[in-house]
């Protein structure tokens, strides 16, 4: 977007944001930062879980979120 407006306000948002999610990714030792916990992720990937209604690997996580992570359109 501010490529397309070149709005320095809309840009320092950005930085900000793209700094504090940096800093959040530097207290990981892996450097996970989601919108569900780690663990939840893990299990999701290794197989060892459970679904049940709204829920996976005991967490609440959209599988939207799981989608954004690794369905880019690029």
């Amino acid at each position: 977007m501010y490529a397309l407006t070149k709005d320095e306000v809309l840009k320092e948002k950005l930085d900000y944001a793209v700094n504090e999610l940096a800093y959040l990714q530097s207290l990981d030792e892996d450097g996970f930062v989601g919108g569900f916990p780690r663990d939840c992720f893990d299990k999701a990937f290794t197989g060892e879980f459970e679904v049940e209604r709204f829920s996976l690997a005991e967490q609440w996580v959209p599988w939207y979120s799981l989608h954004k992570v690794f369905c880019r359109p690029y």
